[in-house]
């Protein structure tokens, strides 16, 4: 985060760290909002299931895993659960 402008080296100033929080959340509202458009859409036009299933596997596949409790087993075993 220190490669960006505007942020100090050392220690972050309280109200700096507010505003950094501030637009992180507001992101993931924005982002999380956009999401449910996606879903719903997927929703109206009878596509959520295939989607799901086919982003899944499309995950597994890039994790080399067979299916989920591989990944998690898989994410375990480099320390990421």
């Amino acid at each position: 985060m220190r490669a960006y402008h505007g942020i100090p080296a050392g220690s972050i100033p309280d109200d700096l760290a507010r505003q950094l929080k501030h637009g992180y959340y507001a992101a993931i509202s924005y982002m999380d909002a956009q999401l449910g458009r996606v879903l719903d859409e997927l929703d109206r036009l009878g596509l959520t299931e295939k989607t799901v299933k086919w982003h899944v596997t499309s995950i597994l596949n890039k994790l080399g895993a067979e299916n989920r409790l591989q990944a998690a087993l898989l994410a375990q075993g480099h320390g990421r659960h």
